[in-house]
């Protein structure tokens, strides 16, 4: 069957709140109320070209960020930080 793209990018969305590809079919068949789902291996195939959209320079971005965090949580032992990442 041939999916359209609003019910890709939901199968997608619903998997990354869900972390299940049959909560995933379940959750698919009630929004489209159909009797065919797709099956696991499409989903993860969408999740993989989906992640493949991703810009270079946002990874590069985001990792950044992940390594500014980590070392001010290091620094402070820990504890909510988010305070102080917005003043920095």
């Amino acid at each position: 069957m041939p999916w359209t793209t609003e019910q890709k990018t939901f199968a997608v969305e619903a998997y990354f709140e869900l972390k299940s590809t049959a909560a995933v079919q379940l959750r698919f068949r009630r929004r489209f109320q159909c009797r065919d789902v797709p099956c696991h291996r499409s989903i993860y195939q969408w999740i993989t070209q989906k992640i493949r959209q991703i810009p270079r320079e946002e990874c590069v971005r985001v990792i950044g960020n992940f390594a500014r965090r980590l070392q001010v949580c290091l620094r402070r032992g820990g504890g909510h930080m988010e305070h102080i990442l917005e003043r920095q």
